[in-house]
Parts: structure tokens; sequence; C-alpha cells
């Protein structure tokens, strides 16, 4: 389970070391979101993305583009790219924003 209050860094760490056994997970919607790939992203490299994130608490999104969410965490922001939802398949986050619409302050849960 990720403990979504950590760094950007130790949960990008955690997604690649429990990928694929035993994975990292959280819930949205009250549903499980498997993580399959993420990236820990800075303040700074989002501004040079032209993304400029929200001020939410950590568990939240505090960015969304049409093929990214970015969760607030303790000390900067984990980019999901590849997700599974509950009883769902693999799929890119790309897709995943398809058929779960993901707002700015939405909470992911530990």
């Amino acid at each position: 389970k990720m403990d979504l209050i950590r760094t950007a860094v130790e949960l990008d760490r955690q997604v690649r070391g429990f990928n694929s056994w035993p994975g990292a997970y959280c819930y949205f919607n009250d549903k499980t979101l498997k993580v399959w790939d993420a990236d820990a992203e800075s303040k700074e490299s989002l501004a040079a993305k032209g993304i400029h994130p929200a001020d939410v608490e950590s568990g939240c999104a505090a960015a969304v583009t049409k093929d990214a969410v970015y969760i607030r965490c303790q000390e900067g922001y984990l980019r999901l790219n590849e997700v599974q939802p509950e009883s769902k398949k693999r799929m890119a986050t790309k897709d995943f924003l398809l058929g779960y619409p993901v707002a700015v302050g939405d909470r992911f849960k530990a």
C-alpha cells in the first residue's frame, strides 16, 4: 500500500521495487488502483513543462493533464504513468483518464 504522505522519490522507488509483486497500490473513489509505473517530479521540473500544480494536501491530485495525474506528496509530486483500476486491465494513465475523470483536488487514499 502506498503511503501518499511520503516523498515522491520514496514512492517512485516503492513502485519500482514492488513491481510486479506484491505491487504498489492506493485507492481512488473507494476502488483499488494499482500503480505500475510512476515518476517523481519537482515543482521546478513541472514548471519547465508548463505545468503549475495547485496548492493541495498530500495525497490529492495537484495537476491533471491529458496523459498524466500528478499527486502531491510530502515533498514533490508523483506522476502516474501506468495504472490498473480494480477489476480492469493495466493501462496508460492517458487511457485511465478517458474512463475515470480526475479533477484537481481529488484524493488518492493510502
